[in-house]
């Protein structure tokens, strides 16, 4: 059912410091435009990031209270094991406190020195995780991935384009080994 107000009730709340358009642009031009050089009590609406952004439901902190923190065997990972187990069936399962952590296990497994990891646009964290390995973060931005030909959804991959990106980076490399 569409609505115009959310279907649920807010739990807690933060108070936010309410600044000027002025004072936001002084706060820019004083960090150099660098969003991370931002003081957060600065910020109304956070769109750097999508860690934290939204209030917890009356289940999610339930179940934080109901949390097991031993150090190990707790029920709280063997729940979570099973869930991830039956949904995605994957045999091992390694939980990680947030996506670059993640990702950080990922590329040590699956990249090496030399290795082409092509993607839209990178976050900066996962980029930093690529390179980190001495593998290349190769951007390819494509016009019907960021829904900008008008007919497409942002969301949507273009894998023709990913493929001619591949061609080309092959041939490029083929060519650089063959003239030297």
């Amino acid at each position: 059912m569409k609505t115009i107000i959310e279907p649920f009730k807010v739990k807690v709340v933060e108070p936010i410091k309410m600044t000027t358009r002025n004072e936001r642009e002084g706060y820019l031009k004083d960090a150099a435009y660098n969003l991370f050089l931002l003081k957060a009590e600065n910020v109304i609406i956070d769109l750097l990031t999508d860690s934290g952004t939204g209030a917890m439901s009356a289940e999610q902190w339930s179940a934080l209270m109901r949390g097991d923190e031993s150090y190990a065997g707790s029920k709280s990972f063997y729940r979570f094991e099973a869930v991830v187990r039956d949904i995605f069936g994957f045999e091992q399962v390694i939980p990680t406190h947030q996506g670059r952590a993640a990702e950080r296990i990922l590329f040590s497994v699956m990249c090496r020195k030399g290795s082409i990891v092509p993607n839209n646009t990178h976050f900066d964290t996962t980029r930093a995780n690529i390179e980190y390995l001495g593998a290349e973060a190769d951007e390819q931005f494509w016009w019907r991935t960021a829904g900008l030909d008008g007919e497409h959804p942002a969301s949507e991959s273009d894998l023709l384009s990913l493929q001619v990106a591949a061609l080309f980076r092959c041939l490029s490399i083929c060519r650089e080994r063959l003239l030297h």
